[in-house]
């Protein structure tokens, strides 16, 4: 995994430490998650940036993640802004995405999935949304037999002469749709689109057990 920016879709508060236990890992996070019991501790002790929602602080917390970048720093974040059901990936917000116009800096993206046992689809347990609290997830996820989750790395790619933040975002959105094999929907529209792009070889795939049983 090279130092770069890496872009994932989000579904849980779970997908910090699995994707921080896959390499040395800084990561970018709401507020409120400072203040969690036990993951804001863990996400202040892994260097987590913290932004607070319409504290019009972005500039300040590119320049900090631009610095980080620069000193060889991976940075991870999930530009959807919010977790979800893990059936679709929606919109990346792009304002983030400046970070890859700048020189030698490259975007990595990571696509993460959750199964359980003989599921065919998205694991329904796992997602963090809605009005769920933190204890019933924990709790659920600790009931849950034979829970695995899927990490795909995809080949790092850099912002083309002249593509907008825009454009980047949703380039990178689409190789993470088409890594989860989701049907791709462009995300201001209803109406199916092709993926920008395939992928080459080079995919990193990792599955973790998170079943506490042994095997």
């Amino acid at each position: 995994m090279p130092n770069g920016l890496l872009i994932a879709n989000h579904i849980s508060w779970l997908d910090i430490p699995i994707l921080g236990a896959q390499g040395e890992l800084g990561f970018l996070s709401k507020s409120e998650v400072r203040g969690w019991p036990l993951i804001g501790w863990m996400a202040k002790i892994a260097g987590t940036r913290f932004i607070e929602r319409g504290a019009h602080q972005s500039q300040a917390v590119l320049d900090r993640l631009l610095e980080d970048l620069s000193q060889g720093r991976s940075i991870m974040i999930f530009p959807e802004g919010t977790t979800t059901d893990g059936r679709g990936v929606s919109r990346f917000h792009p304002r983030l995405f400046a970070l890859a116009q700048q020189p030698g800096i490259h975007v990595q993206p990571v696509a993460i999935s959750y199964r359980g046992v003989g599921a065919s689809g998205p694991d329904t347990q796992v997602p963090y949304v809605g009005e769920d609290t933190l204890i019933a997830n924990l709790w659920r996820l600790i009931r849950h037999p034979g829970l695995v989750a899927h990490v795909r790395f995809m080949p790092p790619m850099r912002a083309e002469q002249g593509e907008s933040r825009r454009a980047l975002a949703e380039r990178a959105r689409s190789r993470i749709v088409e890594a989860l094999n989701l049907e791709s929907r462009h995300p201001d529209r209803d109406t199916p689109i092709s993926a920008v792009e395939t992928w080459p070889h080079g995919v990193d795939d990792r599955v973790i057990n998170l079943d506490p049983r042994p095997l």
